[in-house]
């Protein structure tokens, strides 16, 4: 790889380390990352072309000696970033709502509004993928159904809210565990949505990964100075199930062990008690939609 980063770069790296999401190196004590991404050229630049016009926190993407935000190696596409900040720092709730930009241009590649439809098209492809491939996996067919439930729960909570004149900003396709600086902060991982998607996110792996009641009720009862319609976007992404069907795609995709969804079905009960106390808590900040089974 030294000699892929040689010809695209013109950057000569003395050493050079393997991660999970690619290669690592330093350059002048400098610290790089050439990420392996799925998103396209055109998807890149429209991210890059957005964060240079404003003021950011992002890490530097860094153009190939032709100009292109992306380089294929091996069939494989590559874009690399420059780590500009210490990159261990953990994100909490504060600094996700102190850190909106946001949006007001019309980046189509990169809106995610629509979650109704991309949740829809994600059940649909799951189920197809079950059925073809859930043969050995009893944990999988006994647990897919009910998250199926759930998501169509969410689908039709998320198509009952009007949606009008929200401010949509940038936010992350996905928020790990732990939530640091690295992940967070990576141009690669963007998207353009509303407000409480990362929040929604965070709360969901934050229950999952660390489930300590009373750090949860704090991030539920923060202050967000959210309107009505977004309390009913926030409890709607709460309630979709994005943290099983990732798994799951890793168990049908990647032959991942189906014993990593037992920590969600483990917590079924728990977690739809605290759907409740949160549709609890929100109704006494908003009209909330109801549902009957958390009444």
């Amino acid at each position: 790889m030294k000699n892929e980063i040689l010809y695209n770069y013109n950057i000569n790296v003395e050493e050079i380390m393997a991660v999970d999401t690619g290669y690592q190196f330093y350059v002048d004590y400098e610290k790089y990352i050439l990420y392996k991404t799925i998103r396209s050229e055109k998807t890149i630049k429209e991210i890059n072309n957005y964060l240079n016009r404003t003021i950011n926190r992002f890490f530097k993407i860094i153009p190939t000696i032709n100009g292109e935000l992306a380089c294929k190696v091996n069939d494989i596409t590559y874009a690399l970033i420059k780590i500009t900040m210490p990159s261990n720092n953990e994100i909490d709730i504060s600094d996700i709502i102190n850190s909106y930009i946001i949006v007001n241009d019309q980046l189509d590649d990169l809106n995610r509004t629509n979650w109704g439809m991309l949740w829809s098209s994600k059940v649909d492809y799951l189920e197809y993928q079950v059925s073809e491939l859930a043969t050995d996996h009893p944990t999988v067919k006994n647990s897919f159904s009910y998250y199926v439930g759930l998501a169509e729960n969410a689908i039709e909570y998320f198509n009952a809210i009007k949606k009008d004149n929200l401010e949509l900003v940038l936010s992350q396709k996905r928020i790990k565990f732990p939530n640091i600086a690295l992940d967070y902060y990576n141009p690669l991982n963007l998207v353009v949505d509303y407000k409480v998607r990362n929040i929604a996110e965070y709360i969901k792996t934050y229950f999952f990964n660390q489930n300590a009641e009373r750090d949860l009720n704090s991030i539920i009862h923060y202050n967000y100075n959210f309107t009505s319609i977004e309390y009913n976007l926030l409890f709607a992404r709460l309630l979709f199930p994005s943290y099983y069907f990732d798994e799951l795609t890793e168990v049908l995709e990647h032959k991942k062990n189906e014993d990593c969804l037992l920590r969600y079905i483990d917590l079924t009960s728990e977690y739809e008690l605290f759907l409740k106390k949160s549709l609890e808590f929100f109704s006494k900040r908003a009209e909330m939609i109801k549902i009957d089974w958390l009444l």
